[in-house]
């Protein structure tokens, strides 16, 4: 079999094999070595706060929320496409809790705390319906605006307790309850 010293006019992409290798197993083409893959990123959908965790919620359950790019080989995170911009340092939220991004270390760090929903934080409830695994939904305000402006729709820790469903729910250092709404079905959203 000859060596192929030279293709024209097809881009390296659309190649699938060289000869009886498959493209991925070449190291070299010629004179040039294979380039470098980039990162391998997951896109992550967060509430950002640059300085506070319970607004960084209150973002992701009020829908202010955009696509993050978080590269888990390198724990890098970009904010507009893989191996695009760096993300800001601050708190991202989602349905897990919430985390910290520090830019000097480029390290997304794990789950922090959950968002908060105490009872206790909450007023205008309204019992709405149960969720397939029983657990009650609830229509309400929070009475501190700095947990969030507006309706939300979401359960209260309090029930989960009651339910068993200890580890979606943690206590806070001030007292109150978060919940982890990943672990249940319940969605925490504004309305």
């Amino acid at each position: 079999m000859a060596d192929i010293t030279k293709v024209m006019v097809v881009e390296i992409g659309n190649i699938e094999k060289l000869g009886p290798k498959d493209k991925s197993v070449v190291e070299k083409l010629g004179p040039k070595d294979k380039p470098a893959a980039g990162p391998t990123c997951t896109t992550i959908v967060f509430g950002y706060d640059n300085k506070n965790a319970s607004n960084a919620c209150s973002n992701y359950s009020g829908g202010t929320t955009a696509d993050y790019y978080h590269d888990e080989s390198t724990d890098k995170m970009y904010s507009d496409s893989c191996g695009g911009t760096e993300a800001s340092e601050g708190y991202y939220a989602n349905g897990d809790g919430y985390r910290f991004y520090n830019v000097s270390t480029s390290t997304l760090g794990n789950v922090i705390g959950a968002c908060r929903s105490d009872r206790r934080l909450k007023h205008n409830i309204l019992f709405k319906e149960y969720s397939e695994l029983d657990i009650p939904i609830y229509e309400f305000e929070y009475i501190n605006k700095s947990d969030g402006i507006g309706t939300y729709v979401g359960t209260m820790a309090q029930d989960l307790i009651k339910l068993g469903m200890h580890e979606a729910v943690t206590l806070d250092a001030d007292g109150y309850y978060s919940v982890h709404y990943n672990k249940i079905d319940v969605d925490f959203r504004k309305v």
